[in-house]
């Protein structure tokens, strides 16, 4: 009997981790989305490499090469 209980604990709390770590997933994915939707999202590093391209490119006098360089500091 005690062994039974036990493993059903044991079954009860692994099945508990694993909606822990679903969840986890999903939150990371609907953060990587909103990132997505406010700038350009770079899959390799995980980040936004690029948010706000408009504003900085609308600039009076900046030059295409100083946007880059921007960007790459980002």
């Amino acid at each position: 009997m005690l062994l039974e209980e036990e493993e059903k604990k044991e079954e009860e709390e692994e099945e508990e981790e694993e909606e822990e770590e679903e969840e986890e997933e999903e939150e990371e994915e609907e953060k990587k989305e909103e990132e997505e939707a406010r700038g350009v999202y770079d899959r390799e590093r995980g980040r936004v490499v690029a948010s706000g391209w408009v504003e900085v490119s609308s600039l009076v006098g900046v030059t295409s090469d100083f946007i880059r360089f921007v960007l790459k500091e980002i």
